[in-house]
């Protein structure tokens, strides 16, 4: 079974607050904490990898707190995904092919690649901008649209 991180899920939901606030203000994290009932320390430990992956920007201080780094316009859900966890992989042999040693004759290496493809195409097709408009909207079930049948 495929799944996404704790990591992942809590930056996205903190990340969508980010983008909803004036873009002028830095948030405190335990603004963003109370407001989504995740850790304050948990949060400082995704905050500190989306600031080295130039998601956000910090100041210290009474005033201070996050904000996003550049435009939700110009922030794909792949930016994220890849800043708190790395490039997504349905199996190590394909971000990291030393490590079998059946990789250059395995039958599903192939299957896998293509998927990590598919994977990769989606996130990045996605912007902040469109899950905030989701998330504004209401929305529960998105697309249920199948590429392949």
């Amino acid at each position: 079974m495929l799944s996404v991180s704790t990591r992942i899920r809590y930056g996205l939901r903190a990340l969508v607050r980010l983008a909803q606030a004036d873009r002028r203000e830095f948030i405190p994290l335990v603004h963003i904490s109370e407001q989504e009932q995740i850790s304050r320390k948990y949060l400082e430990n995704i905050f500190h990898l989306l600031k080295h992956g130039k998601i956000v920007k910090g100041t210290r201080g009474p005033e201070g707190g996050y904000q996003l780094n550049k435009s939700p316009d110009d922030i794909t859900v792949l930016d994220i995904v890849n800043a708190l966890e790395g490039p997504p992989s349905p199996s190590k042999c394909i971000t990291e092919p030393k490590r079998c040693e059946n990789t250059g004759d395995c039958g599903t290496r192939t299957f896998w690649k293509e998927l990590q493809e598919e994977v990769e195409c989606f996130l990045k097709s996605k912007t902040l901008t469109e899950v905030v408009s989701q998330v504004k909207r209401g929305e529960e079930n998105g697309s249920t649209k199948c590429l392949y049948g």
